[in-house]
């Protein structure tokens, strides 16, 4: 005889669990991504096609920036800080000696024609260098082109530090990213082949010329083709940054330096009585004036103002990186590679960025305000250029206590993520890069047409253009938001 709940048991209705409609989403990991702008990039297009909403998007992009975040100081920012762990010998600066080491592996590359450099054969060239230790040294190419390295030293320790040779060990990063370059960068590759094969002989010049001229150009490395005649064309100015965010500068030390390095950005700044008397706040009130004509350039979020404020923009880091010289190209090499960035290619991405600008006053170790201005994209968060202003001196000297070193105000550029991912001319092989897209939050919800005639959609909190993917300014989302009798729900 069977128990009795055995037989409800086969009686009863039994109810199935529901089977899932769609797989599960596996939520992206922001401790996977190798870097800030990949995950920025990853998590967007994610946003995009809904597979993430908007909240879940603002939580992942917050753990994404505490993941890579680098705690800021105003008086050493996070690049110096990385060049002090590990000094060189005879106290130069990385970046300086780095513009020799890469134009020894340029002239290696025009040395070897159209094949490809080794580390050996980087290593070679640079034996005969430092051991002729001249100002030209030169060589011949495999098809008999007279190849000459030049080096102009922008001081006795840059040049010490060179010719050291516990440098390479210290520099190996950079010299591979150099190496890299000269292997990779398609002009300089086209040329060296030219060269090597038009049948004759040439005369191609490799300079390191940080030390020449610096008040009058950009340029660190010039490649340069002899004509038969003597004069030289130019064939590759490069302006070399070398794990530095720092592109310009200028000087506030008069009312003049610094109306006239806030003039390149479209800003004016009022005279200033007595400006000499009290630098330093008389800078941090300047700081407050062109933050808020900046303000109002972008005020009302229109296109044309937008693409206007973006042109300045350009023009800014144009005089700060390159001069104005548009044959100038900037070369950014760390962690073994390279870049090359073109200030112009960010007009390109116009329609996919939405700028604005922040004023911050931080404090230095010792109290002393410090002003910077952030030029950052809404949308995503990430920040295309900080102007900042430095101040060095006013303490007694290392060396000497009684000596009083005197006070030192400048004016720094620093480019951000944004600038070198929007500026960026080259591409690795294999590897697709995009451009930060603005992120389409998943879930609608409601569609309305705004006081300007324009539609919208709502998403949470915000109001997005439906053509242009803006977002809608304060005054057209005050009126969607009023007038609910004429929001239009979408189905999900």
């Amino acid at each position: 005889m069977k128990p009795w709940f055995e037989k409800e048991l086969a009686e009863a209705d039994i109810i199935k669990f529901p089977e899932p409609q769609a797989k599960v989403v596996q939520m992206p990991n922001v401790q996977e991504y190798p870097d800030f702008i990949t995950g920025v990039q990853d998590l967007q297009a994610k946003q995009k096609d809904g597979t993430i909403s908007q909240k879940t998007y603002n939580k992942l992009y917050t753990d994404l920036i505490h993941r890579f975040m680098k705690k800021e100081s105003f008086e050493n920012p996070w690049y110096l800080r990385e060049a002090k762990k590990d000094p060189l010998v005879n106290g130069s600066k990385r970046g300086e000696v780095n513009e020799h080491f890469l134009a020894v592996a340029i002239g290696a590359k025009f040395i070897a024609g159209d094949k490809n450099i080794t580390d050996k054969a980087f290593g070679n060239v640079l034996k005969v260098v430092k051991n002729k230790n001249l100002e030209n040294t030169e060589f011949k190419s495999l098809t008999k082109d007279k190849i000459i390295i030049r080096n102009i030293y922008k001081s006795e320790a840059t040049k010490n530090d060179f010719l050291d040779p516990s440098t390479l060990k210290i520099m190996s990063s950079e010299i591979a990213g150099d190496v890299k370059f000269a292997n990779s960068d398609a002009y300089t590759s086209r040329i060296a082949e030219f060269f090597a094969k038009n049948g004759k002989p040439d005369v191609v010049r490799v300079s390191a010329v940080g030390g020449e001229d610096e008040k009058g150009s950009k340029v660190d490395v010039n490649v340069d083709y002899i004509q038969p005649d003597g004069s030289v064309r130019r064939l590759r100015p490069i302006s070399l940054k070398t794990s530095s965010g720092q592109m310009g500068q200028g000087s506030p030390k008069t009312l003049k330096g610094l109306q006239d390095f806030f003039y390149t950005l479209g800003v004016k700044i009022p005279d200033i009585k007595d400006y000499t008397a009290d630098i330093q706040s008389n800078v941090i009130t300047a700081f407050k004036q062109a933050n808020s004509q900046l303000q109002k350039t972008l005020a009302g979020d229109q296109d044309n103002k937008e693409k206007a404020f973006l042109n300045q923009v350009v023009k800014f880091l144009d005089y700060h990186v390159t001069m104005n010289d548009p044959k100038v190209i900037l070369v950014n090499i760390e962690k073994g590679d390279f870049q090359v960035l073109k200030i112009k290619n960010i007009l390109k991405n116009v329609d996919n960025i939405d700028l604005n600008t922040k004023l911050l006053v931080g404090k230095s170790s010792d109290g002393t305000s410090l002003p910077k201005i952030k030029i950052y994209d809404t949308i995503s968060g990430v920040e295309l250029v900080e102007i900042r202003l430095k101040i060095t001196g006013g303490k007694p000297s290392s060396t000497d206590p009684d000596v009083m070193r005197p006070k030192r105000f400048t004016l720094i550029v620093d480019v951000k993520p944004l600038f070198r991912e929007l500026a960026r001319s080259n591409k690795k092989k294999n590897i697709q890069t995009q451009q930060p897209a603005k992120p389409s939050p998943a879930p609608q919800q409601k569609l309305s047409t705004g006081n300007d005639g324009q539609r919208y959609r709502n998403y949470g909190a915000q109001w997005i253009n439906d053509v242009t993917g803006r977002i809608a300014t304060r005054d057209v989302a005050a009126y969607l938001d009023q007038n609910k009798h004429l929001q239009t729900p979408i189905p999900a």
